[in-house]
């Protein structure tokens, strides 16, 4: 029984727990490992804004959830979103020279400036001269995205088990909550300044310069149903074709295909079955269920992506929005699961408190217990 823990700095492993050796287990999910003894252990991939969790600065990661401690190097994960954490201004080069007008108006205004603020020229009865460099502009031209290590240019300390990805959920990530129109080429995602196009080669520039282990794969995503949905699962293959073959050119970094299919079953098995045709691919990637309202229907998609993949594959569910989508994954056979919750519930001033007494699960048909 576990009630009424205080809210401490200490390490998760100092909290009273009966029989720690049946919570966690041994082997990795992330590199497919398997133990005879124990089920694989499941791990949390805690969504990242802008390369570090909400609330906590680096140094309140460090000791509150140092990356040494047993149950942290076991059990989390940090995502990584491309579209907030890697979008950088790009500026033009200026060619030409001034015309002649423009800059005689701007010394004009420069000794202006000069005379109000010295009370006339300065020492030597010249002018000061801009000291903004006129080859290059001040305003950027536009956006791009860069991967740069993620150690060094991310607020993420070292030590951390990483997961880059181009975004946990398109239609989360949009205002209109549809996704933005794509072409076969490329897919716009929202950043901090706008949409920006993100392309296969781009994608795998981005990857390599992040340095992480392990990314997903660049895919679409459609809130509807029909031909827009069936589109969106044929892109996602498409660009999937084009990672994998140009994986050499990615050395170290496993890729995860995304799944993708909406509430259609059958066409997440479609796509399911053209991912396992393809090879370099290391893992899977649920992405859009937890917008299917139907929890049975939630749960028998995992259990269909699992039953049909090999078991030495691991599974990741990129969203779980509640508790209950959480332990469903895990009850399936997911082994990472991707969830915002506590940056969600901070915002609310809320904290989850979980009273594991009298904790049981109905037998017969779906009830109150196990909802």
């Amino acid at each position: 029984r576990i009630r009424n823990l205080p809210l401490t700095g200490r390490s998760l492993e100092s909290l009273p727990c009966s029989q720690p050796s049946k919570l966690f287990y041994n082997s990795s999910p992330m590199d497919g490992s398997k133990n005879d003894s124990t089920s694989p252990r499941v791990k949390l991939l805690l969504h990242c804004e802008c390369g570090l969790p909400p609330y906590l600065s680096p140094h309140l990661l460090s000791q509150y959830f140092p990356p040494d401690n047993e149950t942290v190097r076991n059990h989390l994960v940090l995502g990584i979103e491309v579209r907030d954490s890697c979008v950088v201004p790009v500026y033009d080069r200026r060619t030409g020279k001034k015309p002649k007008d423009r800059k005689r108006r701007r010394l004009e205004e420069i000794n202006t400036i000069e005379k109000r603020n010295n009370g006339g020229n300065g020492e030597d009865g010249k002018v000061l001269k801009c000291t903004v460099d006129q080859g290059k502009s001040t305003k950027p031209s536009g956006y791009t995205f860069v991967g740069r290590p993620t150690f060094d240019h991310l607020c993420v300390p070292s030590g951390y088990e990483t997961m880059s990805c181009p975004t946990f959920d398109l239609i989360d990530s949009c205002r209109s909550k549809e996704p933005v129109a794509v072409t076969s080429s490329e897919v716009a995602l929202n950043t901090p300044n706008g949409y920006q196009k993100l392309s296969p080669k781009l994608w795998l520039d981005v990857a390599r310069g992040l340095e992480v282990s392990d990314c997903i794969c660049l895919f679409d995503q459609a809130l509807s149903s029909g031909k827009r949905n069936k589109k969106s699962m044929e892109r996602t293959i498409c660009w999937l074709k084009e990672i994998t073959g140009n994986q050499l050119d990615c050395s170290g970094v496993k890729f995860w295909a995304a799944v993708v299919g909406g509430d259609d079953k059958s066409l997440r098995d479609h796509c399911l079955s053209e991912v396992l045709k393809q090879k370099n691919v290391h893992g899977l990637a649920l992405v859009g269920i937890h917008h299917i309202e139907s929890r049975n229907l939630r749960k028998d998609i995992m259990l269909s992506t699992i039953a049909r993949s090999p078991v030495s594959m691991p599974k990741a569910l990129l969203v779980a929005n509640d508790l209950s989508q959480m332990l469903d994954a895990v009850h399936c056979g997911i082994k990472v699961v991707g969830t915002s919750l506590p940056a969600v519930l901070a915002r609310k001033s809320m904290a989850l408190i979980v009273d594991l007494y009298g904790w049981r699960q109905s037998v017969g048909n779906e009830s109150e217990n196990d909802r």
